[in-house]
């Protein structure tokens, strides 16, 4: 790539099992770039060659069951979980600084195939991520050298890619998302100056990898039986190469009735056919679990909008495992829909690309931790500043056009619809559960807790206005007060702190000599940003002391963060 390559708009599209790049070509079009293998996606797995050498894409694939300790797949699953951590020579690695090296190779491959710089893109997520596992990944997109100027919810970039809404009809959709490792479904309000996301549901463990497994085993149940040998279980090369079988037989079950399956071991050879319906029959309780999640989304979408139920006119299929015939047959069946598959592996990576296209257009400069205006160049600390005003808005254009070489007009036009989401999980505070014998009495133990809700899921975002509530003090003569925030873990809501996740806690500190009696008044109010962040502000009025969760919320705490980078220095990317 020249050193005069003009700076790309780029979206990547982080899959579990397989990740795209896309980038806005001259004509301001959406096209997939292509890998160092020549292929428009990459497989989300990672080999750990050596101390120093990691290969990323078809080869770490490839070696997945051979050397399983030194592979790491399906990590997207693990964005969020904070007690995840893998060691490899020595030295360990978060979920985001693994999703780091997939993020490096991808986008490797992107710059050399677009002959564009890669330094800033729009990355996306599962419509049902949570404020943690969104936190995780912009920190992947940094530990990779990437400026995220923007999450978007892949239904949300699928309805950009397929065109949905340009015209002046506002439409209502569904989208139905099975990828390889997480299901959702989305229902979206597209109008000419915004687009809404009205309900959600998912499942961030569900995918196209559990058909690929419940294959897997029925495989290696047909070849046991057939050698009277159960010795292949222990054979990682057999077991490699069943794995890859699964695979291709699960995409061509999707265009023929049967498919012949012929497994060498042991000097013997074990041969049968897979029939569609076989393969539907053992996979049907994963098909019935995503039928479930999406009659919980609609019973979310009438109980806030009673009327969208009615007004769905599109049913999309995005992620590669919606291809299976029987999901279609499902929905039909089930709701009446008559769903559209089009592009499902490449339209969210393509929406992204157009989500990155308007975000360019409102950033006005970068700017260092210090507050000094940076160039935001690949590898460098700094955030955008967005266009508030008018003529911060030309000013935005206009820079946009020069870094890019897009025309300002189109620029403008990508920019002019607003994306209101969806809070994806209810959050709140927790509180003290007075309903419990003897919560008040330290000799049973601490003091048991619940959480409170105060911003249900599916809550328009960002908030137009605050949320609040007057919580109150359990005991009298409190020196300090914690306030814990919580996120629904599940995908119903519970009070349970077991049902919740904490994201954040800090205490109101010094309230000693205010001598508060029992069940003072504490105010609380959340904040929330389109990306479904939180910021929390929490006072004590009597006293005035107060305490604020202030800036993105962090998955990584800043020594993980360091030692996330040390470990990553000295690794070489391979594809």
């Amino acid at each position: 790539m020249s050193e005069e390559a003009k700076q790309g708009v780029f979206g990547i599209d982080l899959g579990t099992t397989y990740s795209a790049v896309s980038f806005i070509d001259e004509a301001g079009k959406p096209v997939i770039a292509r890998n160092a293998l020549g292929n428009e996606t990459t497989p989300s797995v990672i080999y750990f060659e050596n101390e120093t050498n990691v290969v990323v894409g078809e080869t770490a694939k490839e070696t997945a069951k051979i050397a399983p300790d030194s592979v790491i797949s399906l990590i997207k699953r693990e964005m969020g979980n904070e007690g995840y951590v893998r060691e490899f020579f020595g030295r360990e690695y978060s979920a985001p600084a693994l999703s780091s090296l997939i993020l490096k190779e991808v986008s490797r491959g992107a710059e050399a195939d677009s002959g564009r710089k890669l330094a800033q893109a729009v990355i996306t997520v599962p419509a049902y991520f949570g404020m943690l596992e969104k936190a995780a990944t912009r920190e992947a997109g940094e530990l990779a050298g990437i400026q995220v100027i923007g999450i978007v919810p892949e239904p949300v970039a699928a309805a950009l890619s397929y065109g949905l809404g340009t015209d002046s009809e506002t439409k209502t959709i569904l989208v139905y998302d099975l990828g390889g490792g997480t299901f959702d479904v989305t229902v979206i309000r597209l109008g000419t100056d915004e687009i809404r996301v009205l309900a959600v549901k998912g499942d961030h463990l569900l995918g196209g990898a559990d058909w690929d497994s419940a294959l897997v085993d029925h495989i290696v149940g047909e070849v046991t039986a057939q050698l009277g040998d159960d010795s292949i279980r222990d054979d990682d090369m057999a077991i490699q190469e069943i794995w890859n079988q699964a695979e291709k037989a699960k995409q061509q079950l999707s265009q023929m009735q049967s498919r012949k399956v012929i497994v060498r071991h042991s000097g013997g050879a074990a041969t049968f056919e897979i029939t569609r319906a076989q393969f539907e029959e053992m996979t049907k309780h994963l098909l019935d679990r995503t039928i479930e999640i999406t009659h919980l989304a609609l019973d979310a979408l009438d109980e806030k909008y009673p009327e969208a139920k009615a007004q769905i006119s599109d049913v999309l299929l995005v992620g590669g495992s919606s291809r299976m015939p029987a999901v279609a047959e499902a929905l039909k069946r089930e709701f009446g829909w008559d769903a559209k598959l089009s592009d499902p592996d490449l339209a969210v990576a393509k929406g992204a690309a157009l989500y990155a296209a308007a975000q360019w257009g409102k950033i006005v400069e970068w700017q260092d931790s210090d507050g000094e205006t940076a160039s935001g160049a690949q590898g460098e600390p700094s955030t955008p500043v967005f266009a508030e005003t008018e003529a911060e808005s030309q000013s935005a254009l206009v820079r946009a056009e020069r870094e890019t070489g897009l025309d300002r007009d189109d620029l403008k036009k990508m920019g002019e619809r607003e994306i209101i989401g969806s809070l994806p999980k209810a959050v709140g505070i927790a509180l003290a559960d007075t309903t419990v014998d003897g919560w008040d009495d330290p000799s049973k133990g601490p003091t048991p807790l619940y959480v409170e809700h105060i911003v249900p899921a599916g809550t328009e975002i960002p908030l137009k206005v605050p949320a609040t509530i007057t919580a109150m003090t359990a005991f009298a003569n409190a020196p300090e007060i914690e306030v814990a925030l919580y996120e629904q873990a599940g995908t119903v809501v519970g009070r349970a702190l077991a049902e919740n996740r904490i994201i954040q806690a800090k205490r109101i500190k010094g309230l000693s000599e205010f001598n508060l009696p029992a069940h003072s008044p504490i105010e609380v109010q959340l904040t929330i940003d389109g990306d479904g962040l939180v910021r929390v502000h929490a006072r004590e009025p009597k006293s005035g002391r107060d305490v604020k969760f202030e800036g993105r919320i962090s998955f990584l705490d800043a020594d993980t963060m360091q030692r996330d980078k040390d470990s990553l220095a000295v690794l070489t990317v391979m594809s």
